[in-house]
């Protein structure tokens, strides 16, 4: 068993979410405890219970890297070049292959951690306005006189609607033989798009 002192308190912290992050590899957020991210650590849970204030702390933790790797996956498709249509289309693509390919780690950022009467932390609040500030750059220049408001909420109504599409792929949903979820997420894009700027 590891001593504290054989690692400073943002390596232990490291330590933690990479363990955590690993296990969501494999397995739900409701499936990981305490214990086996201490055991996998070859720490005591009480040492982690120093680093954190308690389970639901790192799950948000880890959470709030999971938004901030999404964000950085759906940036890293986007090209200045790009239309502003092609560029919304590349986000809902690559937030989809994230879904696809880390479906655990994904699900546990739409999973409620805290207790009903807590409020998200401001930092975790920025990481999700993040998601949606993305989309709304293209936005404004498909539609510059629309309004902040009018450009933030299309924002999220559209990537509340390619969420929708991506979770029900993942559960096997979509009842659809013929037609792939990227195909379903352009036409809902573009469909969305050709109404909203033209109203």
């Amino acid at each position: 068993m590891a001593r504290r002192s054989d690692h400073s308190r943002e390596e232990l912290i490291e330590m933690a979410l990479s363990t955590a992050e690993r296990f969501l590899g494999q397995q739900s957020i409701h499936d990981i405890s305490a214990r086996q991210i201490a055991k996998a650590m070859d720490y005591t849970v009480g040492t982690l219970y120093t680093l954190f204030s308690n389970l639901a702390d790192l799950q948000l933790q880890v959470n709030g890297r999971t938004l901030a790797a999404l964000h950085s996956s759906c940036l890293a498709m986007d090209s200045t070049e790009r239309e502003p249509r092609e560029r919304i289309q590349a986000y809902a693509h690559a937030y989809s292959e994230f879904a696809r390919e880390q479906p655990f780690r994904w699900r546990a950022v739409f999973t409620r951690i805290l207790p009903p009467d807590e409020q998200l932390p401001d930092w975790f609040q920025a990481r999700v306005n993040a998601m949606f500030n993305m989309l709304e750059e293209p936005l404004r220049q498909l539609a510059p006189a629309k309004s902040e408001i009018q450009i933030s909420e299309a924002a999220r109504t559209l990537w509340g609607s390619v969420h929708g599409i991506t979770a029900l792929a993942l559960d096997d949903q979509l009842f659809s033989q013929s037609r792939s979820v990227d195909a379903m997420t352009d036409e809902l894009i573009f469909r969305f798009l050709d109404s909203w700027v033209q109203h």
